[in-house]
Parts: C-alpha cells; sequence; structure tokens
C-alpha cells in the first residue's frame, strides 16, 4: 500500500476520477471526516472508481447495497486530506441547483484542457457513461411520408458552467455539440454521432437504467452501434412497416444480425 500522498499531479486517471465524482460522485463532509463515494448501478463505472483511487491513493474502498434500491450501488472511502487535495482542483464536487437558483462553484479543472486529446476522450467517456447516454426513437414524417429512425447522444447536466465546459472539451476532441439550456449537451449531427462512436464511446457493461420504453437493459455501447447500423438504412427498408413498434423491432434485431439494405 503506497503512502498517502502530499500532492496530486494532473494526469489522465484524475481527471477520469474527477469526471466520475462530477456526475455520479460526491465529495461531502460526515461527522469529522470527509467522504468520496461514488452512487450508481453501473458495475463498469464503480470498477473504474476503484482502479483509480487505488492507483491514485492506494486507498481500499467499501462497496454497499442502497436499502432503499438495492440495484444502487455505493462505493466510498473517507480522507480528510485526499478531499482537501481534491479541493484544489474544483471548489466544490456538488453540481446540484440550490433552492434559490443559484449554482454551486464546481468546474472541470483547468488541468484536464491541457491534456492529449486522446486523454480528454477518455475523461468524456466516463462523465457519458455516468450521466449521458443515447437516445433513439422512431418518428412519421408527414411530408415524406416514411418512418424516420432519430437519434442523439447525450449528457444530462444542469450546471450550465460544466455544461459549457463539457461542449469545449468536445470541440477539443473535434466533436461538435450544442448546449442546451434545459439541461443537456446533446450531439445531434450524423458525422458527430459517428465521431463519438470512433473517439469516446460509452464504457463497456454500462447499461440503460432509466426508464425507457425500449432500450433497459441494453448497454449504452450497444444502442451506440445500432444507431450507427441505422444510418445505413434507405426509405425502402422502412416503407414495409406500419408501425413504430415493427421498426424498432426491426432495429433490435440489428443486435444479432446484420444490417440487410436494399440495393442501391
Amino acid at each position: 500500500m503506497k503512502q498517502e500522498i502530499q500532492q496530486l499531479e494532473p494526469s489522465v486517471d484524475l481527471g477520469m476520477l474527477v469526471g466520475l465524482l462530477l456526475t455520479d460522485g460526491s465529495v461531502s463532509k460526515r461527522k469529522t471526516t470527509w467522504t468520496i463515494e461514488l452512487t450508481g448501478k453501473s458495475e463498469g463505472l464503480h470498477e473504474i472508481f476503484k482502479e483509480k483511487v487505488r492507483k491514485l491513493f492506494g486507498k481500499e474502498l467499501v462497496e454497499s447495497k442502497d436499502k432503499r434500491d438495492m440495484q444502487l450501488t455505493k462505493t466510498k472511502f473517507s480522507s480528510v486530506k485526499i478531499a482537501k487535495l481534491l479541493f484544489e482542483f474544483t471548489p466544490t464536487f456538488r453540481t446540484r441547483q440550490f433552492e434559490d437558483g443559484s449554482f454551486p462553484n464546481s468546474k472541470i479543472p483547468d488541468f484536464i484542457f491541457k491534456l492529449l486529446s486522446h486523454e480528454i476522450s477518455e475523461i468524456l467517456r466516463v462523465m457519458f457513461s455516468a450521466d449521458g447516454g443515447i437516445s433513439m426513437w422512431v418518428s412519421w414524417h408527414k411530408k415524406k411520408q416514411v418512418w424516420e429512425i432519430r437519434k442523439r447522444v447525450f449528457l444530462a447536466c444542469k450546471h450550465p458552467s460544466i455544461r459549457k465546459q463539457i461542449v469545449a472539451l468536445l470541440k477539443q476532441v473535434g466533436i461538435e455539440a450544442k448546449d442546451r439550456k434545459s439541461g443537456e449537451v446533446v450531439i445531434w449531427k450524423k458525422s458527430e454521432i459517428k465521431k463519438f462512436r470512433s473517439l469516446i464511446r460509452f464504457v463497456s457493461r454500462v447499461k440503460v437504467t432509466k426508464d425507457s420504453k425500449h432500450w433497459t437493459g441494453f448497454e449504452k455501447t450497444q444502442i451506440l452501434d445500432i444507431a450507427i447500423k441505422t444510418f445505413d438504412l434507405k426509405k425502402r427498408d422502412l416503407q414495409k412497416f406500419k408501425t413504430k413498434e415493427e421498426v424498432i423491432n426491426f432495429v433490435k434485431s440489428f443486435l444479432t444480425a446484420p444490417v440487410i439494405t436494399s440495393a442501391s
């Protein structure tokens, strides 16, 4: 076990830990100590959290289930010293809005913007995996008389400054995104979603856990791969379907079979 360190050096490992703490994590004072914690349902993210904590601090963590939701896991450790070291990079890890409508002065650390492009991508991967995902839905285009499969990559974030920083980080790796005041960073364009898959993706084994009529239980990487495949579909490929459900079932078949499109 390594000795407790006196300072933290900027690194991609530290950036990934901070990214997790700003999304699914927290650094909070409890009685006389500070607790660093990750809360969520994704085993893959908890494994990354534990790996980074052990690598950076040599700390072992305690893992437990939330009594109100047994699918929810809490991984944590306590350390006043490490909390103080982390606060050197951002004043607070709270991003939730206060009751008066204001936001805490949390931010993405400056050093992350100075990392290499592929290192920034690794940090964005854990952040999008924790608080983001990909939405895919079917709608009927009345004018064109055709089913359309719409998709978007998103990261839910109410904190306006952090949203702007995420958009800036995406731009640094070559991806165009929009800052929505409703509380999301959104990637809409076909070219940009393809770049997201190539450069960032999601952490493997992280599943859609929030209520979703069609995609709950699927891995986010699976949905992203399906979305990319649907870009190759032509109008004639969807004309035979009468309902949204039929189109969705057709799209789900891409999980086990290659896309078969009409001849060009």
